[in-house]
């Protein structure tokens, strides 16, 4: 009889090892990963928050911080960390995560029809707001920037071929233009306003956005150092010269009335030999016309001068301008008076009856060397002239065209005088054909920028939002991004389950998997489970029993078979295939990453999912652990009491 009735055992075993305990410990798997206080507990163990602000974070702000920014004088990458962490500190992140485990779980696995996580953003951007207003960032981001715009023009100048003017600007040059243009105090002012006037529209305070600049006092500024800049390299020198030689290309000399002898041939060039008019000037006069050129520049960018019109004083340019001329006649004179043919004795003698008040058509001779003669004795004679003083009268000669000759180069001043203007006017158009249109277009930006400031409104800041997103809105739906942002600074966010639906039901029907989940944790389907398993149990311990130990000792063997089996497949299939699986996942996304905090990020997941599934096993393993510990000793003690009653009846 009990021989039929263990045959019975084994199908009900088979039941419930296959059916009955596989669905009882789905159950508590069930129970177990939907539960947040497990998600909470393992999310505490994982440390989580401590890997991103630790590990990754430092990281993070390495490698996506501009270069300009990361010299180790300036701190920006641990301001830019301090920032972070004190505006959203890990605690909060930690308390953030925790609320949305609790309310999100109970409504993934039915038990609530509502989740709802509220998110106050104004008390972080007023915390973020605070943390940029300190001085040592704001400190550290001027030294930043303005290093970097120095060397970056240093690089540029240095990469230049040639600068006008022979300008020769070092790295220590381009340093003082540049503070003197971004000088601390307006840059401190600029920080402040913009951070006030962005804060007050994005926060709701203000409806609207309006922004302004002003870097006229910039310009200002830098003009001091700019005009001792140049005055040290000898600019305003190269500069005058190049002036005074445009000046002076624009007069035709032969188009003035001048005496006769005078003819400026070809071969002169008023520009060409303009080049050294400075070095006839003393530094100071030099010095004093290139600041007012500069001067005058400055009040076009700044709107006081309508047009860019440049007067430049050159009266003390004339008469170095009037001598050079002058040189050039006189060298054109003698140059006349040489090439002269020499005079007969007759003409020459004649010329001494006569006065001389221009240049003659011949040169006189050298009367003291002519030769003595009766025939030269007797036309000296009707001139009543001694032989003896012929000497004489050859020096009356030669003073006399020299008279001449001071008298047309006195003429010629004169006429220059009259005629060489003492001032300039360089006017917009003749500028305008010497600059290139985008030198003229860059003057005319900077020009408007200097009058009206620097705006910036909505539109900008719409357009500047757009920019740093870069894809995938529509216009319409960019538009509203901005405005989208301001509502959820100045009122919070909120996120429910309606923000979770379209993405989860991407993926799945949520409605479906609710409903699966809360009906396998339905309270009525484990009771069902768990009295059928105890049936089994002692069904089977009935039938293979005989005596209370032996039923006791049989009923346990389904739990012994289950609790051993299920531990091993478990921990070996986690051990030895599903833990290597889930590192090779992850090491390959790291090692496709290209970032080395996306891939720290990556080997930071593989530790925290293996964190919680070694969590996970270990609750399994708090319940399989027992039950093989309790179903093995009641095995055990039914053995060991048969065994003594067997000896027992045999002795």
């Amino acid at each position: 009889m009990i021989v039929l009735r263990r045959l019975l055992i084994p199908p009900l075993l088979v039941v419930f090892v296959v059916f009955i305990f596989p669905l009882i410990l789905l159950v508590y798997a069930r129970a177990v990963l939907l539960d947040s206080e497990f998600y909470m507990k393992n999310y505490t163990n994982t440390n989580i928050s401590d890997r991103v602000y630790n590990n990754i974070l430092p990281t993070l702000i390495d490698e996506t911080l501009p270069g300009q920014l990361k010299g180790d004088n300036y701190n920006i990458k641990d301001d830019v960390y301090r920032i972070l962490t004190n505006t959203i500190p890990s605690t909060w992140v930690d308390q953030i995560v925790l609320m949305t485990l609790s309310e999100f779980i109970p409504y993934l696995t039915g038990i609530n029809d509502h989740a709802s996580v509220y998110l106050d953003v104004k008390k972080i951007t007023d915390q973020l707001v605070i943390e940029l207003n300190n001085n040592e960032f704001k400190t550290d981001i001027y030294n930043a920037v303005t290093h970097a715009t120095v060397e970056d023009i240093s690089i540029r100048v240095k990469n230049a071929e040639e600068l006008p003017l022979g300008i020769n600007l070092e790295k220590s040059d381009v340093e003082l233009l540049i503070t003197s243009l971004l000088y601390y105090k307006w840059y401190e002012s600029t920080y402040d306003t913009t951070l006030d006037t962005a804060y007050n529209y994005l926060s709701g305070e203000t409806e609207t956005f309006e922004l302004n600049i002003k870097i006229k006092n910039n310009i200002r500024e830098v003009l001091e150092p700019f005009k001792q800049l140049l005055q040290e390299q000898n600019v305003y020198n190269v500069a005058i010269d190049k002036a005074g030689g445009l000046i002076l290309s624009q007069f035709d000399l032969n188009s003035f009335d001048l005496p006769e002898g005078v003819a400026f041939n070809n071969e002169f060039s008023l520009t060409e030999n303009s080049e050294n008019l400075s070095s006839n000037l003393d530094q100071n006069i030099v010095n004093q016309i290139g600041d007012d050129l500069v001067d005058q520049i400055y009040l076009y960018l700044i709107g006081k001068s309508k047009t860019m019109d440049i007067e430049i004083d050159i009266k003390e340019l004339t008469p170095v301008i009037n001598q050079l001329i002058l040189k050039e006649a006189e060298k054109q004179l003698d140059y006349t008076i040489e090439q002269l043919p020499i005079c007969s004795t007759e003409v020459t003698l004649s010329l001494l009856s006569q006065t001389i008040d221009t240049i003659p058509n011949c040169y006189p001779q050298k009367l003291a060397t002519l030769p003595d003669s009766i025939e030269l004795r007797l036309i000296l004679a009707v001139l009543s002239i001694d032989f003896d003083d012929l000497y004489i009268y050859d020096k009356m000669l030669e003073d006399s065209i020299l008279d001449i000759k001071t008298s047309i180069l006195q003429e010629v001043e004169s006429i220059l005088n009259n005629n060489i203007p003492t001032n300039y006017v360089f006017t917009e158009d003749e500028l305008n054909s010497y600059l290139s249109p985008v030198q003229l277009a860059l003057i005319e930006e900077i020009r408007l920028w200097t009058i009206d400031g620097l705006n910036f409104d909505e539109e900008y800041l719409n357009q500047f939002y757009i920019g740093l997103r870069g894809y995938g809105d529509s216009i319409e739906s960019q538009e509203n991004h901005l405005e989208k942002i301001r509502n959820i600074i100045s009122s919070g966010y909120t996120v429910t389950e309606k923000d979770l639906r379209p993405h989860l039901d991407t993926y799945l029907n949520t409605n479906l998997v609710r409903k699966i989940i809360k009906s396998t944790g339905d309270r009525y389907i484990k009771i069902i489970l768990y009295i059928l398993a105890v049936l089994f149990i002692i069904s089977i311990g009935i039938l293979g029993g005989q005596t209370w130990y032996g039923r006791l000792g049989w009923s346990a063997i389904p739990i012994l078979i289950t609790s051993v089996v299920t531990f091993a497949t478990l921990n070996g299939a986690y051990s030895f295939f599903l833990k290597n699986l889930i590192t090779q996942a992850f090491t390959q996304s790291a090692q496709s990453a290209n970032l080395k905090a996306i891939e720290l990020t990556y080997n930071e997941l593989n530790d925290v999912s293996l964190t919680i599934i070694d969590g996970f096993l270990a609750d399994i393993n708090t319940i399989l652990v027992p039950f093989i510990l309790i179903s093995f000793g009641l095995i055990a003690n039914a053995v060991i009491i048969h065994n003594r009653k067997i000896k027992k009846i045999k002795n």
